[in-house]
């Protein structure tokens, strides 16, 4: 991704491509959430779980992910060790392959996954069973994975400087992606030991 979309966003005539990215990438996302929301209302009679069960097994995967993140005890994460098809930017007029592009990292499932963060909104999703709740909540990752491109559509600078500069800013954002996770799941968690 990081070699295939800034190429297609950076500049002035092509910030509209970035915006349709960001759209793609959110409706791609609330579609994954609705869809395991509506797994895990099938699963639990579509009442859903009770909340604490909800906030308890959140809470349970952002404080292990964030253990991953903070590099405390690394382990592979489940996912699909591949990329968006780059040819998609030669198959395809700009608009479309921005659009495929969107929608299927905002999916966040079928591709190579950089960071846990994903983790928790899919179980807090399918643990709800409350498909507005779980588009809601992957939208936000969609909106989280889209914003970047958005910016890097606006930067002033040749596009090999933007992708060494998103190598160089993984660690940090690995680093504060933890620190979240671990105050989002360790709150979680004290409130779902509260309601039970």
């Amino acid at each position: 991704m990081v070699g295939t979309i800034p190429p297609m966003v950076h500049g002035f005539r092509k910030r509209e491509l970035a915006w349709i990215y960001l759209g793609s990438c959110i409706v791609g996302a609330s579609a994954t959430g609705t869809l395991l929301s509506l797994l895990g209302g099938m699963v639990t009679g579509w009442r859903g779980l009770p909340f604490s069960a909800v906030a308890l097994a959140s809470g349970g995967a952002a404080v292990l992910c964030s253990i991953r993140e903070l590099n405390l005890l690394p382990w592979p994460l489940p996912q699909f060790c591949r990329q968006v098809p780059s040819r998609w930017r030669y198959t395809f007029p700009p608009a479309m392959s921005v659009t495929l592009y969107g929608l299927s990292l905002g999916v966040g499932l079928g591709t190579r996954i950089p960071f846990s963060t994903l983790y928790f909104p899919l179980i807090w999703a399918a643990a709800s069973g409350r498909p507005y709740l779980g588009a809601w909540c992957l939208a936000l990752f969609g909106l989280g994975r889209g914003l970047p491109v958005v910016w890097y559509s606006a930067i002033k600078t040749d596009t090999h400087s933007i992708i060494h500069g998103i190598s160089i800013l993984r660690p940090l954002v690995q680093l504060v992606n933890g620190v979240i996770l671990a105050i989002a799941g360790s709150g979680l968690l004290s409130v779902a030991l509260r309601w039970r």
